[in-house]
């Protein structure tokens, strides 16, 4: 049964990709200093692809700025445990994880920053984030 299956984890801070397969991969996002409202630093967009997360445990707010070749107003979505969020192509979007969080990321296998600009978050945009994240 063994070859069957393969059962992972990742219980450190942030990001990591643990399964591939063609042209997609799964990651597990954890809190850690960059998931903070203090340690968000930018707002990214991928302009290949969907990306779809599923919060797992804890408290995730999806930070939204629309489409376009800059951010619009942030928006958010409280994330609820076991809803699929499916962020559109070319979104700008950002995430701010509570203590103790757990995401669960599917994406194309080739995204990369090559494909998925990222513009730093301006000191109006951040103090916006830290009360949209209360």
């Amino acid at each position: 049964m063994q070859e069957q299956i393969e059962q992972l984890r990742y219980d450190e801070n942030g990001y990591k990709s643990l399964v591939f397969f063609e042209n997609w991969r799964v990651a597990f996002m954890n809190d850690g200093p960059k998931t903070t409202v203090e340690g968000l630093s930018y707002l990214q967009k991928h302009n290949e692809t969907d990306e779809v997360f599923v919060l797992l445990e804890g408290r995730c707010v999806l930070l939204l700025a629309g489409f376009g070749d800059k951010p619009n107003e942030i928006t958010a979505v409280d994330m609820q445990p076991n809803v699929m969020y499916n962020v559109k192509k070319g979104a700008w979007h950002t995430h701010y994880f509570g203590p103790n969080t757990k995401v669960l990321i599917v994406e194309n296998a080739d995204t990369a920053l090559s494909n998925s600009p990222c513009i730093d978050l301006t000191p109006e945009q951040k103090k916006k984030i830290a009360e949209l994240c209360k």
